[in-house]
């Protein structure tokens, strides 16, 4: 094609150009060698002038050509090329400075008096307002009820058991305790001999590679090159895979039967309810589903079947009649400070610049609420019978056992 043909030009005088420009430079040297060995004058021979003037002006266009980026200036440098000195290096890790120890233990020394700060807050609070933090205890609903006294949830939280806060709080809340828990026995199995046998191992028979870099007397930094602790951290990298996998192997066995407990313990109706989603068009209503689901298993099998209806105008209806008691209640309850005075009975201000009773008017709006909310449930309720109209594409069907 006529752009190969265009590429392959460029090419070729690119490659005629390297020539002639070594060609010049070679010249050039000659030139000049000829001229310190003869000594010549300005007034030399002609044609050694003329292939001067020559090389000159080739000269200014190979320094052109390289500016242009059509060709390659000379260089007899080598080019670099970047060694790394250590595994950290070639990995792009940085290195701890000697200022990092310092700034750890200022951020450790931070940490631990924000927590401090923390729990004096919520002891605090906790005797202050025990209907907010502490109102199970109130209820009779907390595991157990912790000794009076500033810390005395300490204890009651210590001592508390994974079935006592399955029976008062949930399974989902006490699986969610028990995740910290296991958080906290993966640190114990993992950090402690990490910290106790690989930290001292690094520090005494590591080579001190880390220097003033005492952040990093216990770490992998501090080992030299080609040490044989490196061998031994491959044993290291598999216990931790193996502490892990265990220690998740053995919540899931504890956490399976617990499972199967609350599911065996699901009140009716819900353990024999279940949701159906993206019904066909040719089967949104409450007999249709049904139908569908006795041909399914057997109409002894299946208890009820509802489909979702669309009552956003009976919605609407009834978020209108809430709001107005609540504000029914509260006109009520800031005229009854006033020893119910007939003369400061509240009032607002209309549209039209009259004033209006508030209660009457609230009354009326509670009752018209009430009327378009009990219509639009009687439509819904009719026209639900049909397939389609206000039936939605999702249903719950309801057996008579598991």
């Amino acid at each position: 094609s006529s752009r190969d043909r265009l590429h392959s030009d460029f090419g070729n005088r690119t490659l005629h150009s390297t020539q002639m420009a070594r060609l010049y430079v070679a010249l050039l040297l000659a030139l000049a060698a000829a001229d310190s060995l003869t000594d010549c004058d300005s007034g030399g021979d002609e044609g050694v002038s003329l292939l001067s003037h020559r090389l000159q002006v080739d000269s200014r266009d190979i320094a052109v050509a390289q500016s242009d980026g059509r060709l390659a200036a000379p260089t007899t440098s080598q080019p670099k090329v970047f060694v790394p000195r250590s595994v950290a290096e070639a990995a792009g890790v940085k290195d701890n400075s000697a200022l990092d120890g310092p700034a750890f233990l200022a951020g450790l020394g931070t940490n631990c008096l924000m927590i401090g700060i923390c729990l004096l807050v919520f002891t605090i609070l906790r005797l202050s307002y025990p209907v907010m933090f502490a109102n199970n205890v109130i209820t009779g609903t907390a595991p157990s009820t912790p000794p009076e006294g500033w810390f005395g949830w300490v204890s009651a939280t210590w001592n508390l058991s994974l079935e006592g806060l399955e029976d008062s709080v949930g399974l989902d809340h006490a699986m969610l305790l028990e995740f910290t828990n296991l958080g906290m026995r993966l640190m114990i199995r993992i950090g402690a001999p990490l910290m106790c046998i690989v930290g001292p191992v690094n520090l005494l028979f590591g080579g001190h590679a880390a220097g003033n870099d005492y952040l990093s007397a216990f770490s992998l930094g501090n080992v030299q090159e080609r040490s044989w602790i490196y061998w031994a951290y491959a044993l290291v990298v598999w216990y931790v895979v193996v502490v892990v996998q265990m220690t998740v192997y053995e919540a899931q066995a504890k956490f399976l039967p617990r499972r199967f407990q609350w599911l065996r313990t699901m009140p009716e109706p819900r353990s024999t309810t279940v949701l159906v989603e993206n019904i066909p068009p040719q089967c949104r209503s409450d007999e249709e589903l049904r139908k569908f689901f006795c041909e399914m298993f057997s109409e002894s099998k299946v208890k009820s079947a509802y489909v979702v209806k669309h009552t956003h105008r009976m919605r609407d209806a009834l978020e209108r009649k809430s709001s107005s008691e609540e504000a029914l209640r509260t006109i009520i309850a800031t005229w009854e400070k006033t020893g119910k005075d007939p003369e400061q009975r509240p009032r607002h201000l209309t549209l039209t610049g009259h004033y209006m009773d508030s209660i009457e008017y609230y009354e009326r709006s509670i009752e018209t609420a009430t009327v378009q909310a009990k219509a639009e449930r009687e439509h819904i309720l009719k026209a639900s019978k049909e397939i389609g109209g206000v039936n939605a594409a999702a249903g719950f069907v309801t057996f008579h056992d598991r």
